[in-house]
């Protein structure tokens, strides 16, 4: 029986040895597939595409002297840099798997959400050039500046990058799974607030049919932009809760490797989409800032900013 029992011992702890460096090898090889590896540099190329054009944009900003453009000012370096590190985990960390260092893992996932931080950053702003353009306010005036979304996004980013060092110290998928919870919360207000802001432009333009036809596709697409923000910050949730464990059906395994792949896609098009729609709506918004300044002094309508 001794024999037969050291023997069985053996069996197991030659099973047990082998099964996770063959998981390990599974998931880099599922990852390794050409599809895969286009996924990675299409979305890079987009990413470096849309930062060349925000850096255009932005030296066209720098060399007007109009101290009334700081917004877009803001919101299109926030777009360039988010854009730049997009890229960088791109081509450099594209997938947060366990197998990778602790510290690899932390400074791409930093990267990662401070992209993801400047976005928001920059969606904020940009509901505050909204509700300057078409006069509506939701806060007093103390609080309805670019300053004090500046700080929220500091305060927002810097509790992030607590969760991002703990991941260094603790388990790696539950403090990534906090600090895309964090942002979640943070892309949630924001749609809120474009929410309410919306109900009060479409009711503050109603007093001017003429600015009204002008600024409706600007409205429409700050509306799309929020439905795009929610779906993507709940494709953000999924994966991040399916990398904890908490979820089945999306982890990278080879039953289930297409569909996260699906998925995956779908959350990075629906980022770059919110990118593409903030860089548009900043472009529409400032043209008619622009429209506005150079027309003459004639009354086109009352807005309220009722409270």
């Amino acid at each position: 029986m001794n024999p037969q029992n050291e023997t069985s011992s053996l069996t197991t702890q030659i099973t047990y040895v082998t099964t996770r460096p063959t998981s390990s090898t599974s998931a880099t090889e599922l990852l390794n597939h050409w599809a895969w590896k286009l996924y990675v540099y299409f979305f890079a190329t987009l990413y470096i595409i849309f930062a060349l054009n925000c850096f255009i944009v932005l030296v066209r900003h720098w060399t007007r002297s109009s101290s009334k453009s700081i917004y877009w000012r803001f919101t299109t370096a926030q777009l360039f840099l988010a854009a730049i590190l997009k890229a960088v985990v791109f081509l450099w960390s594209p997938f947060l798997l366990h197998e990778i260092s602790k510290a690899r893992y932390a400074v791409a996932l930093m990267l990662y959400s401070f992209s993801l931080a400047f976005n928001l950053s920059a969606y904020s702003i940009l509901l505050l050039i909204l509700l300057e353009t078409t006069k509506t306010t939701l806060a007093s005036p103390r609080l309805q500046n670019i300053w004090v979304l500046l700080a929220i996004t500091a305060a927002f980013t810097a509790i992030v990058a607590t969760f991002h060092l703990l991941v260094l110290f603790e388990d790696r998928e539950f403090w990534r799974f906090i600090s895309d919870l964090t942002l979640c919360v943070w892309g949630t207000l924001i749609c809120v607030g474009y929410a309410v802001a919306g109900f009060r432009i479409s009711r503050n333009l109603r007093s001017s049919p003429q600015r009204q036809r002008r600024l409706r596709n600007i409205v429409l697409l700050a509306f799309i932009s929020s439905v795009v923000t929610a779906v993507s910050l709940t494709l953000l949730i999924c994966v991040s809760v399916a990398d904890f464990g908490a979820m089945r059906g999306l982890e990278i395994k080879k039953d289930s490797i297409w569909i996260r792949f699906t998925v995956s896609f779908l959350l990075r098009s629906y980022e770059f989409g919110l990118v593409l729609l903030i860089f548009v709506i900043v472009i529409k918004t400032k043209a008619e800032r622009s429209r506005v300044e150079e027309a003459p002094s004639v009354q086109m309508g009352t807005f309220s900013s009722e409270g």
